[in-house]
């Protein structure tokens, strides 16, 4: 894992192990909700969401979407590799990370001239400490598991 920080960071406000340890943690963070995502543990993801997120969609239309989405992680390491956190604040963590994605059979039976699907994508998540947990912005996850577009 990789730390970033940028020039917004005030050397006197934070210790350097004090933003190793919030990129640790976030990262750790963002392997469980990519873990629950890949394992199909939809209210155990909906429960990492932001309390704003929660407050927008109950928990049975998220995972009417999740289970219907297009593409999810692909299995134990291919998930999830190359981890770099990027300190904003220690409540606001900016990870990247190269996710291997498995796709649905609508996804695979696109038409000949159709793009091939990629089975692996570095991609970012912006993840924000509530309470005692990492949490993310779960619209992050559903732009990711629709391919062409969350159909809602």
């Amino acid at each position: 894992m990789m730390l970033l920080s940028g020039p917004w960071v005030q050397a006197a406000d934070v210790t350097d192990k004090q933003m190793e340890d919030a990129v640790s943690e976030a990262v750790h963070g963002l392997d469980k909700i990519t873990e629950s995502w890949e394992e199909g543990r939809y209210d155990e993801l909906y429960d990492r969401g932001t309390e704003a997120f929660r407050a927008s969609m109950t928990p049975e239309q998220f995972s009417v979407l999740m289970r219907t989405a297009t593409r999810s992680p692909e299995c134990c390491f291919k998930r999830f590799q190359e981890a770099k956190g990027q300190f904003n604040d220690l409540n606001h963590i900016e990870v990247t990370v190269t996710i291997g994605y498995r796709y649905s059979m609508n996804a695979i039976s696109r038409g000949p001239s159709a793009p091939v699907l990629p089975k692996q994508e570095r991609e970012s998540f912006s993840l924000v400490r509530e309470g005692d947990r990492w949490r993310l912005d779960l619209n992050q996850i559903l732009d990711r598991a629709w391919l062409s577009g969350r159909r809602y």
